[in-house]
C-alpha cells in the first residue's frame, strides 16, 4: 500500500474529472498535485519527483505517452498509470516499452486506480516474450480512430484512409460488434 505522505502528480486535461480523480485521492491520504496540460505536467515533474503519476493519454494537441521519456530523466522512480478514454493494443505496447507500469481505459474505478499503484506494473515484472499486434490489429484500430475522428462518416473517413468507401464498408462490416 502506499505511506500518508506518498505524491501523485495527475495529468489531466478534462478539469470535471481531473478535480474529481485529485479530491478522491487527496481522501484515500495522498498528497496531490495536478496539471492541466503537457507543459504543467512537465514542469512539475521534476520539482516533484512525484511516487507516482496518473497521466491521460490525450492532452489537447499533446499526449501522455511524450511525458515518459521526461519522468524516465528527471523521476526514474516515479510509478505511472496511463488512463485514457481510447485504449488500444498499440498505445498499450508503447506506453509500456516507454516506462508506464499500467494502462487503464475509463472509465476506471478509484480502487483500479489506487491498485495499479500499488501492484506491480509490466516494467516490473517484464515478459520474456514480447507481445506485438498483429498488422490486422493495427489496421483495424486505426480504421477506428480516423473513423472516430470523423464523427462515424464512413465516407470521409474512407477519403482520410484512401480507400474506396465500399471497400472501407467491407472491411468494416468483417467485425460489426466492435464498430464504436
Amino acid at each position: 500500500m502506499h505511506s500518508q505522505d506518498s505524491t501523485v502528480l495527475v495529468v489531466e486535461d478534462d478539469e470535471p474529472f481531473r478535480v474529481r480523480i485529485s479530491r478522491a485521492l487527496s481522501r484515500r491520504g495522498f498528497i496531490v498535485h495536478a496539471a492541466a496540460d503537457y507543459n504543467s505536467g512537465y514542469s512539475l515533474i521534476e520539482t516533484l519527483r512525484p511516487d507516482y503519476a496518473l497521466l491521460d493519454l490525450s492532452l489537447g494537441k499533446a499526449s501522455g505517452l511524450d511525458l515518459l521519456p521526461e519522468f524516465r530523466k528527471k523521476s526514474p522512480n516515479t510509478k505511472i498509470t496511463i488512463l485514457t478514454g481510447y485504449g488500444s493494443i498499440s498505445t498499450t505496447v508503447v506506453a509500456l516499452k516507454n516506462g508506464a507500469h499500467h494502462y487503464l481505459t475509463k472509465p476506471a474505478a478509484l480502487e483500479e486506480i489506487v491498485s495499479s499503484f500499488s501492484q506491480p506494473g509490466s516494467v516490473d515484472n517484464p515478459s520474456s516474450e514480447e507481445s506485438y499486434p498483429t498488422l490486422s490489429q493495427v489496421e483495424w484500430e486505426y480504421i477506428q480512430k480516423i473513423l472516430h475522428g470523423c464523427g462515424g462518416n464512413v465516407t470521409q473517413a474512407a477519403k482520410k484512409l484512401g480507400l474506396h468507401r465500399r471497400s472501407l464498408q467491407r472491411k468494416l462490416a468483417k467485425h460489426p460488434e466492435k464498430l464504436i
